[in-house]
């Protein structure tokens, strides 16, 4: 069996060490061949290139990385889509592939394109509603000719493009109706694969981890900690984030126990703006913002006492599986969460690893405060053997394996 990987995101960006590099390693044996495309960032590939590709190697997998185009705007997209299609086109011949593992909606309109030609079997690893994600994000405004164009083909695209696949892997159950509904796809068609941690990288959350991560950071052994991990955008809520850790912060007050908030993020930028721009001067110096590479996340994660995760609640939002609930479940640190989010509300609910709020309106999160004490208590070895059950990288890799092998036996 011979298979074919494409993405348009990076090996060496953090999302593709965390989130694809684990799975593709995890699920290679020697009944398969992985090829791999994917488009990397200059800057990223020429510090890095080397020793990933020496990796890959050894583990006899080949890699064919592309150049990001930083400049040109939409003219810089579509070449590299050009770049996608005759690599990948050249593989596919040369190498006589028989799968081809699509990450993503533009992935996946190059696997449609290969099905066509090559007749090979395509999997449409389905990464959430992305045409609507793009909106919430920011990245097209409905109210510009231009972008509701692009909403609009997009839209039609994706559905001919899972109506197109051999096989679609969701993030989420919530959504499995929704892709039946748009694409009149049966259930037996999909799988849900949720974005799970690795378990040996995130370990257990013991008090001498959680008092040598504070140590690093400066933050007192006797405080709370409530943190923040991943992206800052629209979506994210960060404001809401902030709002939540001045509650919390005039709360312990009463009681002389002092709050920390803690946000780990790529975009420094914009967290400390809003930074500056919401938390009173008072806590100011109490709210931590850093980045760090995707080893040291674990230790950082260590000092929280719960992880907060607010995100809007939109139509994409169904299709969602944030990778930091697992890592925080991983750690075996609480979470709390709002409803609306993917299958976030069943996990914590299962997992009984936390809190879940209707919205993150001000009314809504003082009602929350005296149940923080019985969140912080939550016994951390429990939660994170309930959530290994289903929110393992094992449990991913064995999924995947499955649908590999039912693919192959069409």
């Amino acid at each position: 069996m011979k298979v074919l990987y494409i993405t348009y995101d990076g090996l060496l960006d953090p999302l593709g060490s965390s989130q694809i590099l684990p799975y593709l390693i995890g699920i290679n044996d020697s009944s398969k061949s992985i090829f791999i495309v994917s488009v990397e960032k200059p800057e990223r590939f020429s510090k890095n290139f080397e020793k990933l590709n020496k990796e890959l190697i050894e583990k006899n997998i080949y890699w064919e990385p592309l150049l990001f185009s930083q400049k040109f705007g939409v003219f810089g997209k579509i070449w590299d889509f050009l770049k996608i299609y005759f690599t990948t086109t050249k593989l596919s011949f040369s190498k006589k592939i028989n799968i081809v593992h699509a990450r993503g909606h533009v992935s996946a309109q190059v696997a449609s394109f290969l099905k066509k030609i090559f007749k090979v079997r395509y999997i449409f690893d389905f990464r959430g509603l992305w045409v609507d994600e793009r909106v919430d994000k920011g990245g097209w405004d409905l109210e510009k000719y231009f972008d509701r164009l692009q909403y609009k083909y997009f839209k039609y695209k994706e559905i001919k493009l899972l109506k197109n696949a051999d096989h679609i892997v969701l993030l989420t159950n919530k959504v499995k109706d929704e892709i039946c509904r748009i694409s009149e796809t049966n259930y037996d068609k999909l799988t849900v694969i949720p974005c799970c941690a690795d378990f040996d990288h995130f370990t257990l959350q013991t008090e001498s981890k959680k008092l040598s991560s504070r140590k690093i950071l400066g933050i007192p052994n006797n405080s709370l900690v409530f943190g923040f991990l991943g992206s800052v955008g629209p979506m994210y809520l960060l404001d809401d984030y902030f709002k939540f850790i001045e509650l919390i912060y005039k709360r312990y007050a009463l009681i002389d126990i002092d709050v920390f908030g803690l946000l780990i993020t790529n975009d420094l930028n914009a967290a400390n703006l809003a930074k500056r721009r919401i938390v009173d001067e008072n806590l100011n110096q109490n709210i931590i913002v850093l980045s760090t590479s995707r080893s040291q996340v674990p230790e950082l994660l260590h000092s929280l006492d719960v992880l907060i995760s607010f995100i809007s609640s939109t139509y994409a939002r169904q299709a969602s599986s944030p990778t930091k609930i697992a890592e925080s479940f991983a750690c075996g640190i609480p979470i709390i969460s709002n409803q609306g989010v993917g299958d976030v509300e069943d996990h914590i609910n299962d997992i009984n690893g936390g809190k879940i709020i209707s919205n993150t309106l001000q009314e809504t999160l003082e009602k929350m405060l005296p149940s923080l004490d019985e969140i912080v208590a939550l016994d951390r070895e429990k939660i994170r053997n309930k959530a290994k059950e289903f929110l393992s990288l094992d449990i991913a890799l064995q999924r995947y394996k499955d649908v590999y092998s039912k693919i192959h036996s069409i």
